[in-house]
C-alpha cells in the first residue's frame, strides 16, 4: 500500500464527514469537510503532495488486486457464507441482505489473504456482520470493484475497500480497515473508519515466555507457554539452568515443544531456569522460573514421638511433629487401646483428649502421621492409668498418753487420698502449741503441760491437695505420787547407826550393808535384831532389793520398799551382821538433790559418778555429781549412757512400783519426790553394746540413786 497505508480515507474528488470519526490520515483531490467529526491522523485536502502520492499508491494497489489470480468464481451473494483464504471473482455485484453474516476463516494462518473482485458494485445490507476467525486478519482482506461501494446502516465490515467510484456509509456503519476511491467521493454520516486493524504489523522479537519449574529427586522439569511471537513465527526455544555447569544445559527444543527435563541435579541445591524464544527477527528476553531445590524422593512420615497423661477417667495425649518424609504432613490419627477409639487431628494440632475411660485400667495411645505418600509407623505412649482425682488425706487415728506435765501423742498413717502425705501437724489445746513432723514420724511429745488440765490433741495430715480433717485424742496430765515412808526394815546384826533421813532413799547395794536409812524414824539402824521386823523384808523382795538379796539387801529393802506386808521374807535379814560399816553411803548433796551409793564388798565409786560391771550388767549414775539444783537427770554423761534405760519409780506415798521405758537415752526431769534408777546391758570387753550376754546375772553390784526433793 506504500504511503497510503497510514490513511483511513482517500477520495478522487472530496470527503464529507458528519458526526463521524476516522482513525488514520484523510486525503482528497478537492476539499475535505468535517462536521462534528474527528480525524486522529493528518488531513490532506486539495491533492497536496501527500494526498497525491497516496492516490498513486491506491491506484497501484487497485491494479494489483484486479490482476491477482488465479481466482475462484463466486456468485456474489455472501449471506451466511464461511469462506477460507483465497481470491474470489464475481461477475455480479457482491451483496448481502440486511442482517446477514459473512465469516472469513484464516485456517490458523495469520498470513492468509482474502481478495474479493467483482465486475459489479459492492453492497452490504444494513446490519451485515463480518466475522474474522482462526487468525484471519483485517489487513489481509481486500475488496475491489470498478464501480461503487455502499455500507448499510449499522453494518460492520473489515478490510481495505478499493473502489473506482464513490463510497458511502450509512448511519452507524463501521469499517475496520480503509476506504479508498480512485475517482469518486467518500461520504460518512454517523459512521466510523478505523485503519488500525488494517495496518500490517511490523515484526519484532518474541516476548519473554512465562516459565515454571518443578523439582524432583535429582531432577527438575521446566515448562513454559508460547509468548507473543512479535509478528514473526517462533522458530525454537532455548532453556538454561543456573548455577552454570548443570549437566545437559542449555537445551534447545522446537517451537512446538513446551517443556524440558534436567536430570543429574544435586539434591539440596537451588536451581533457576530461563527460557528464550527465537523468531526470524531475533531472540526474546528470557523468561525465568522461581528457584527450585531437588530433594530425595518423598516417603511416609516418621513415627511421631507420643506422650500421655492420665486424669480422672480421662487421658491427654500429646505428640510432636516427626520428619515429614519430604512431603507435607496432612493429618494425625490417634488411637486408644483398649477400646480402639480413634480421633483425627489436623497437621497443626498436637494433642487429643480422651474421655470416658475406666479408672484403674491401663491405656496406651498410638499416633500415626499421614502425608501424600502414605501413613507413618505408629508412635506409642507409655501406658497410663486413669485414677479418681486425688483428695486431702483422711483424718489420722490418734492416741495420747499422759505423763507428769507431759503428754505423748501417737497416730497412724491415714488414707493419703491418692496423693503422698507430706507431713503431720500436731496441735495441743488449750495453749495452741503445734509441731510439724515429717510423713515418716508418728509421735510427738508435749512437755510443760499443766497437771490435771484436760488437753485435746489434734493431728492433721497434709498432701499436695490440702490438709485432712483433724484426728484427735484427749488426756489430762497427772502429777506422780510421792513415795510412801519406808517401813522399818530388818536391822543388821550389828547395824551401824544410820543418819536420820528425810525420805527413805536407799543407797547403792554394797557389801557392807549400804546406808540403812529408815523411812521417817530411822535414826539408828542398829536397833533392830536380825530378821526382827521381817515384815519389811518382804517389801524389799518386791523391789530391786529383793532381787539382789545378800546381807545388805535387807537394808536396801527397808530404805526403798513400798509395801512391807509380807513378813516371811524378813528371814533374810539375819545376814545383816555385815552392816557394821553401814554409814551414809558417800552421797553428796547439792541443794535439795541427794545422791547416795550402796556398796558391795567394801568398795565404793564415790559420789561423783561412775559404774561397776557385774557380769553383764552395768548400773550407772543417772546424774553426775555437781549438777545444778533441780536440773534433773537429763545430762547423762557419755560413759553412763545406754541405748535404752529402764526407769523404776517408787511412789512413796502409796508404796507401789511403776516401770516405764523411754525411747531416748535420757530420762525426763524429776519433780516432787520420785526415785529413779538407770540400767543398761554391757558385755565384758564390748563397751556400750546393748545385747544381753548369757547367762543373765542375778546380782546387782552397785546402785546409784538420784532424788529430787520437793
Amino acid at each position: 500500500m506504500g504511503s497510503a497505508g497510514s490513511f483511513g480515507v482517500v477520495a478522487g474528488i472530496y470527503v464529507t464527514l458528519a458526526n463521524s470519526s476516522i482513525t488514520g490520515d484523510v486525503g482528497a483531490v478537492s476539499y475535505i469537510t468535517l462536521t462534528n467529526s474527528s480525524v486522529t491522523g493528518s488531513v490532506h485536502p486539495n491533492n497536496d503532495p501527500t494526498a497525491q502520492q497516496a492516490r498513486l499508491d491506491v491506484s497501484t494497489a487497485y491494479a494489483n488486486a484486479d490482476s491477482s489470480g488465479p481466482s475462484t468464481n463466486h456468485s456474489g451473494t455472501l449471506d451466511g457464507q464461511v469462506l477460507g483464504a483465497g481470491i474470489y471473482n464475481s461477475v455480479a455485484a457482491y451483496s448481502t441482505a440486511a442482517g446477514a453474516v459473512l465469516t472469513l476463516d484464516g485456517g490458523g494462518d495469520p498470513d492468509s489473504v482474502f481478495i474479493f473482485k467483482t465486475d459489479g458494485a459492492i453492497v452490504f445490507g444494513a446490519g451485515t456482520q463480518m466475522v474474522l476467525t482462526n487468525e484471519a486478519k483485517a489487513y489481509n482482506v481486500f475488496w475491489q470493484t470498478p464501480s461503487y461501494a455502499s455500507f448499510g446502516a449499522t453494518s460492520q465490515i473489515s478490510g481495505t475497500v478499493l473502489a473506482q467510484d464513490y463510497i458511502t456509509f450509512g448511519a452507524g456503519a463501521t469499517l475496520s480497515g480503509r476506504a479508498f476511491s480512485k475517482s469518486g467521493y467518500v461520504t460518512m454520516s454517523n459512521a466510523v473508519v478505523d485503519n488500525r486493524n488494517a495496518l500490517v504489523p511490523v515484526a519484532t522479537v518474541p516476548a519473554a515466555p512465562p516459565v515454571a519449574a518443578t523439582a524432583g529427586d535429582g531432577t527438575a522439569t521446566v515448562t513454559w507457554t508460547a509468548p507473543a511471537d512479535g509478528g514473526s513465527a517462533i522458530l525454537d526455544y532455548t532453556v538454561t539452568a543456573t548455577p552454570g555447569g548443570t549437566p545437559g544445559t542449555p537445551i534447545s527444543v522446537h517451537s512446538s515443544t513446551r517443556s524440558a527435563v534436567f536430570p543429574g541435579l544435586t539434591n539440596g541445591t537451588a536451581y533457576t531456569f530461563s527460557v528464550v524464544a527465537r523468531n526470524a527477527i531475533g531472540t526474546s528476553p528470557p523468561g525465568s522460573a522461581a528457584a527450585v531445590t531437588p530433594t530425595a524422593s518423598a516417603t511416609v512420615p516418621a513415627a511421631p514421638p507420643v506422650a500421655a497423661i492420665a486424669g480422672d477417667g480421662t487421658a491427654t495425649v500429646t505428640w510432636t511433629a516427626p520428619s515429614n518424609g519430604g512431603s507435607t504432613i496432612l493429618d494425625y490419627t490417634v488411637t486408644a487401646s483398649p477400646g480402639g477409639t480413634t480421633v483425627t487431628k489436623s497437621a497443626s494440632t498436637f494433642s487429643a483428649v480422651f474421655t470416658g475411660l475406666t479408672n484403674g485400667t491401663a491405656y496406651t495411645f498410638t499416633v500415626v502421621a499421614r502425608n501424600a505418600i502414605g501413613t507413618s509407623l505408629p508412635g506409642s505412649s507409655a501406658a497410663v492409668t486413669p485414677t479418681a482425682s486425688a483428695t486431702v488425706p483422711a483424718a489420722p487415728p490418734v492416741g495420747a498418753t499422759a505423763g507428769d506435765g507431759t503428754a505423748t501423742v501417737t497416730w497412724t498413717a491415714p488414707s493419703n487420698g491418692g496423693s503422698t502425705i507430706l507431713d503431720y501437724t500436731v496441735t495441743a489445746s488449750p495453749g495452741g502449741t503445734s509441731v510439724t513432723h515429717t510423713s515418716s514420724t508418728f509421735s510427738a511429745v508435749f512437755t510443760g503441760l499443766t497437771n490435771a488440765t484436760p488437753y485435746t490433741f489434734t493431728v492433721v495430715a497434709r498432701n499436695a491437695i490440702g490438709t485432712s480433717p483433724p484426728g484427735l485424742a484427749a488426756v489430762a496430765p497427772t502429777a506422780a505420787s510421792s513415795g510412801a515412808t519406808g517401813a522399818t526394815g530388818a536391822t543388821g546384826a550389828t547395824g551401824a547407826t544410820g543418819a536420820t533421813g528425810g525420805t527413805g532413799i536407799s543407797g547403792a547395794t554394797g557389801a557392807t550393808g549400804g546406808t540403812g536409812i529408815s523411812g521417817a524414824t530411822g535414826a539408828t539402824g542398829g536397833t533392830g535384831t536380825a530378821g526382827g521386823t521381817g515384815t519389811a523384808g518382804a517389801a524389799g523382795t518386791a523391789g530391786i532389793a529383793g532381787a539382789v538379796g545378800s546381807a545388805g539387801t535387807a537394808g536396801i529393802a527397808r530404805a526403798v520398799g513400798s509395801a512391807g506386808t509380807a513378813g516371811t521374807a524378813g528371814t533374810a535379814g539375819t545376814a545383816g551382821t555385815a552392816g557394821t560399816a553401814g554409814t551414809r553411803g558417800g552421797g553428796s548433796t547439792s541443794g535439795n538433790n541427794w545422791l547416795l551409793n550402796l556398796f558391795n564388798g567394801g568398795s565404793r565409786l564415790g559420789s561423783g559418778g561412775g559404774s561397776t560391771p557385774n557380769g553383764n550388767w552395768l548400773w550407772s549414775f543417772v546424774q553426775p555429781d555437781g549438777a545444778a539444783p533441780g536440773a534433773g537427770p537429763a545430762a547423762v554423761s557419755e560413759n553412763s549412757r545406754g541405748e535404752k534405760h529402764t526407769v523404776i519409780r517408787q511412789l512413796v506415798n502409796n508404796r507401789s512400783w511403776q516401770v516405764t521405758e523411754p525411747g531416748s537415752e535420757e530420762i525426763a526431769p524429776l519433780s516432787n519426790r520420785r526415785w529413779a534408777v538407770a540400767k543398761r546391758h554391757e558385755n565384758p570387753g564390748h563397751p556400750y553394746q546393748n545385747a544381753p550376754h548369757s547367762p543373765t546375772p542375778t546380782a546387782i553390784s552397785q546402785l546409784d540413786l538420784y532424788a529430787n526433793r520437793a
